[in-house]
């Protein structure tokens, strides 16, 4: 009635250690279909010593590797599914720490059948026409927050931090 639009906020960095295909590196080891999804460093799997990378090195939060097609078909069928149930786009969250080829084939595939499906992130890097159609500035809110809310900056040091964040993240992304 509004027109308004839903977005999915989605993260694909890791996941956690009860994730199915996890549980089953965790119980067959160099046998499962799923050992090449993780940068398993040996098995047996164990926390001490941690012998797989992990998100923030935190042993609770395994991380994907998504350069395995796998991995990324899998992605990209779960947001296809979400789709389904009338999400009009994705926020894909830890974008930083997101391959960039994972994003263009992600792009690629679902811009491909849904054309009007929304892709924001808030790393800046895929604002090139080959990744999200918006972004979020986490950068510009912390800068914001410290200095109108917080009031840990001085005017100077608030007005040097927004002309490095234009800087470094030249037009058009900087508008976004």
């Amino acid at each position: 009635k509004r027109d308004k639009k839903i977005i999915l906020s989605v993260i694909f960095t890791h996941t956690g250690i009860d994730f199915p295909a996890f549980v089953d590196v965790v119980k067959k080891g160099k046998e499962s279909k799923y050992i090449e999804w993780y940068f398993i460093k040996s098995t047996p799997i164990t926390t001490s010593p941690l012998n797989y990378e992990c998100w923030r090195s935190d042993s609770r939060f395994p991380k994907l590797n998504l350069r395995n097609p796998q991995v990324a078909n899998y992605l990209i069928g779960f947001l296809e599914y979400w789709k389904h149930f009338g999400f009009d786009g994705f926020y894909i969250g830890e974008d930083e720490k997101i391959d960039a080829d994972f994003i263009l084939t992600l792009r690629t595939h679902l811009k491909t059948k849904y054309p009007d499906i929304l892709l924001l992130g808030s790393d800046v890097r895929f604002l090139d026409g080959n990744g999200f159609d918006g972004s979020t500035n986490r950068n510009f809110l912390d800068i914001l927050m410290k200095y109108f809310v917080k009031n840990t900056l001085t005017t100077s040091d608030f007005d040097n931090l927004l002309q490095k964040m234009f800087f470094f993240n030249p037009p058009p992304r900087s508008y976004a």
